[in-house]
Order: structure tokens, then C-alpha cells, then sequence
């Protein structure tokens, strides 16, 4: 866990990493959608889901170590359920949006791209802070921070073209560039021809993206 001491108080990095990442995702969301009529019910449909990611991922230890809670109930304010609890948290945002778009509360093509603006914002500051928080690991976080603005200016500059192909086009490159980046991390836990889980589980979202995008339109 990441901490810093501001006097009398230890102060949680990862959450304020989080929430800054909320933040500039919510500010890019609203300036990508500034002149889309939908704007009002995709902003406050992104902002439900950020709140819902924040209360689920600090809420997930009572989920995954309900036995430290009880014994320890400020736990909640320190610690959280790791890993398994961003799962958990991306799970229920991503289900409250899909719910939102299933009920038709706003439509598919305004809210894909500007929830892939605010994430790509959002990814771009948190690299950034890590970068100045882990100077040993400089490198990767760095060139994390740089493919995801680069997918960003892209992402703005590529407005007219049809939605589906953007976001596919523009995740497999994530996909791939996250890849590459990862074999700068000094520390790596090769699983498969020196590759780790994460790259492979990229790897595998780029070719399952590669699959999509070789359909014809008609057809996704």
C-alpha cells in the first residue's frame, strides 16, 4: 500500500491515485461530449459509475475479509480487497452502465467513446503520479502515460469516424503498446515464452479484438 505522512496522518496514495484518476476522466467526458445533445444523461451516468467503482473497490474487503472488518473496523478506511477488489469494483461500474445503456437511458454511440476518453484520461494522469511516485519505475510508467494521451489526441481527432472501428482500431493498439511496456518493468514473472499473465491476458484482448474487427459491419 502506498502511503504518505502529512503530519499526524497517514494518507492512503492509492486512493487519492483513484480518485484523480476519476476526476480527469469525469473532466475529458464532459469536454469530449460539450456540443453531443446526450451529454447530460452520459455525464451523469459516468459519474454514478465512478461512485459506484469507489464505494465497491473500498466496500470489497467486507466481501473477500469480512472477518478483519469485524475485528478491525478503520480497515476500511486503509485497506481493501487488493486486486480481486478492482475486479470487483470494474465489474460493477461496467454493469451499471451496461444497464443503463440496455434500459435506453442514453444511446451506445455517445456513451462507448466518451467512457474510452475518460478512461484513456483518467489511465494518462494515473501514469503519470505513479511515475512520480515510483522513480524505479520511471520507464514503464512513463510510456504508459505516453500511448494512452497519444490514443487520446487520436481518439478527439478521429470523432467522425463510425464508432465501432474507432474503439476496436484503438484498443488493439492499447492492447499491443501495454504489452511492449510491461517488458520494462524490472520486476516480471514470465509464465509463457517470457511473457507474464498480463501480457498474455493482452495479448489475448488483442486478438480477440483483431477477431471483431475482421467481421463485417453488418455483422457486430
Amino acid at each position: 500500500m502506498q502511503t504518505m505522512k502529512i503530519g499526524p496522518f497517514l494518507l492512503n496514495m492509492q486512493i487519492v491515485l483513484y480518485l484523480l484518476f476519476g476526476i480527469a476522466a469525469l473532466l475529458a467526458v464532459r469536454l469530449y461530449l460539450k456540443k453531443d445533445p446526450d451529454r447530460g444523461a452520459v455525464f451523469s451516468s459516468l459519474e454514478n459509475a465512478f461512485l459506484i467503482w469507489i464505494l465497491v473497490w473500498k466496500g470489497s474487503v467486507l466481501v473477500f475479509d469480512p472477518l478483519s472488518v469485524i475485528r478491525y473496523p478503520m480497515s476500511l478506511l486503509y485497506f481493501t480487497a487488493g486486486e480481486k477488489g478492482i475486479w470487483l469494483a470494474w465489474a460493477a461500474a461496467g454493469g451499471y452502465m451496461w444497464a443503463r445503456i440496455a434500459r435506453r437511458k442514453h444511446s451506445f454511440q455517445a456513451a462507448a467513446p466518451a467512457m474510452a476518453a475518460g478512461l484513456l484520461a483518467g489511465w494518462t494522469v494515473y501514469s503519470v503520479l505513479q511515475a512520480w511516485l515510483q522513480p524505479e519505475q520511471l520507464l514503464p510508467y512513463v510510456l504508459q502515460a505516453a500511448l494512452a494521451g497519444a490514443l487520446l489526441l487520436s481518439l478527439v481527432g478521429g470523432r467522425l469516424s463510425p464508432v465501432n472501428k474507432s474503439l476496436l482500431s484503438r484498443g488493439l493498439w492499447l492492447s499491443l503498446g501495454q504489452t511492449a511496456i510491461l517488458f520494462t518493468v524490472t520486476v516480471r514473472e514470465p509464465v509463457l515464452l517470457s511473457f507474464s499473465k498480463e501480457q498474455l491476458l493482452l495479448l489475448l484482448a488483442a486478438a480477440g479484438i483483431l477477431i471483431m474487427m475482421r467481421k463485417p459491419d453488418e455483422d457486430r
